[in-house]
């Protein structure tokens, strides 16, 4: 992809808002009762100086999905850096697979609507 923000990123929120979509569409597919998705880009610059010369220049880009998906009381988590179509379904069958596998805990799930709208501000 190329860089269309003036930031440098290279995904639009509607690519992250799609991303995102889709790993709840298939986490429910499998049978998910719950699911969370957290999609994000960093961009950064890092230069050392050594004796008042610039020695280094590095830029970085790095991207991530993270999918947590519960089966009733069970967790699993999974996340790449990979955003295919592909690698986006092993993730979420990862997380949903080790969610089949873990033990309950009665505290699993994802928080209630009101607990999350708690304390934020609303413009």
């Amino acid at each position: 992809m190329t860089d269309k923000n003036p930031r440098g990123f290279a995904h639009s929120r509607e690519q992250f808002q799609q991303l995102a979509e889709d790993a709840l569409a298939l986490a429910r597919t499998l049978g998910a009762s719950e699911a969370g998705v957290e999609v994000s880009e960093g961009v950064g610059l890092s230069v050392s100086v050594r004796k008042g010369e610039v020695e280094n220049v590095e830029r970085n880009r790095d991207k991530s999905l993270g999918v947590t998906v519960y089966v009733g009381k069970r967790r699993g988590n999974a996340s790449t850096s990979d955003f295919s179509r592909a690698a986006l379904e092993q993730t979420v069958r990862a997380a949903h697979d080790i969610a089949r596998f873990t033990a309950e805990d009665p505290a699993a799930g994802l928080p209630e609507v009101e607990d999350r709208l708690r304390g934020c501000r609303r413009a």
